[in-house]
């Protein structure tokens, strides 16, 4: 079940994953009502996108300091990528189409990735598997070209999964 603290948990955890730095750029891939704008530090640039056209107007009015967009800006090339919970609704996505999201992200990010996937049993939902997220981690650093790659993969709440990509000898 989703709760407040629920949603603080898994932001606070992206956040200790990702360490933004002044000057850096994060772009929040599904923000959704833009509450996670709020605890971005300062200096550290935020873009906001929602596929929803409601939500990207109720983060603008919500939180009238940061950026949101309807549409995914594939032209940019953030430091940080931050994916709190988009992909866990069944509502016509699949498995598939998460890790094909997360590949086009991650070809664009520039030092590191978070991403927050359901593991519980809700047959509403899309059931991520440690091992799915283990599979698409090594294949997604195999395919960064001369560039050295890490990941990992936690149980950070009993049905949470926290995927995290960094590339190394990036700043900060």
């Amino acid at each position: 079940m989703w709760s407040a603290a629920g949603q603080r948990a898994r932001f606070d955890a992206v956040l200790a994953a990702l360490h933004p730095q002044p000057g850096e750029t994060l772009y929040d891939y599904g923000a959704g009502t833009g509450l996670f704008s709020t605890l971005i530090p300062d200096g550290v640039g935020y873009l906001g996108y929602d596929w929803s056209r409601g939500m990207v107007e109720r983060a603008q009015l919500d939180h009238p300091l940061s950026a949101f967009v309807n549409e995914d800006m594939a032209s940019i090339t953030p430091d940080l990528i931050a994916c709190i919970g988009p992909f866990n609704l069944r509502d016509g996505w699949s498995k598939q189409q998460t890790w094909d999201v997360l590949t086009d992200l991650w070809s664009r990010c520039g030092r590191a990735m978070a991403v927050c996937l359901y593991a519980g049993d809700d047959e509403d939902c899309i059931i991520y598997l440690d091992s799915d997220c283990i599979t698409f981690a090594k294949r997604a650093s195999s395919q960064d070209p001369g560039r050295e790659s890490t990941w990992s993969v936690a149980r950070h709440r009993p049905n949470d999964l926290l995927l995290v990509l960094r590339r190394e000898n990036v700043r900060p």
